[in-house]
């Protein structure tokens, strides 16, 4: 009964959810794109000013219904209810990072895990664990790009 009661105010914060987006305009900016489970994580050993990293567990709202629902179900239905409301309140940024994390997902037609995604979706890296790696694979991609445009000029 208990878990009713929060997925439904839980899908009702996902669905409201919005994020502006950044565009990077050169190899120099880059906009990253984590995803992850609690078992296929991804080093994030990296540190530059001009590269936005967002990391997202396509986990967490599963997570986080479990947490609330060992806190509310040992409680009568009427407090539960009144319980679930402060919990969905205490946890709403979370939930609303993850609903952002799962749209995205959806949006970038991402099927495996780990998958990291450069600029928005124009290239996305699956099953790679280390994100240098994984930037190196990008910007060679890059580069090839831009003389294959040289080519064709």
């Amino acid at each position: 009964k208990n878990f009713n009661v929060i997925l439904g105010l839980i899908l009702g914060i996902m669905l409201g959810v919005s994020s502006p987006c950044l565009a990077a305009s050169n190899m120099n900016n880059m906009k990253i794109q984590i995803f992850t489970t609690s078992t296929h994580r991804v080093n994030v050993d990296y540190n530059n000013p001009n590269t936005v990293i967002e990391y997202y567990n396509l986990e967490q709202i599963q997570s986080i219904i479990n947490q609330m629902n060992l806190k509310l179900s040992a409680l009568p239905p009427e407090e539960a209810k009144i319980q679930a409301k402060q919990l969905i309140e205490k946890y709403q940024p979370q939930l609303q990072a993850a609903g952002q994390g799962i749209k995205y997902a959806q949006q970038y037609n991402i099927t495996k895990v780990p998958a990291i995604v450069f600029n928005n979706g124009i290239y996305k890296v699956f099953g790679q664990t280390d994100l240098q790696t994984a930037i190196q694979e990008y910007r060679q991609w890059q580069k090839q790009k831009n003389q294959q445009k040289r080519l064709n000029k």
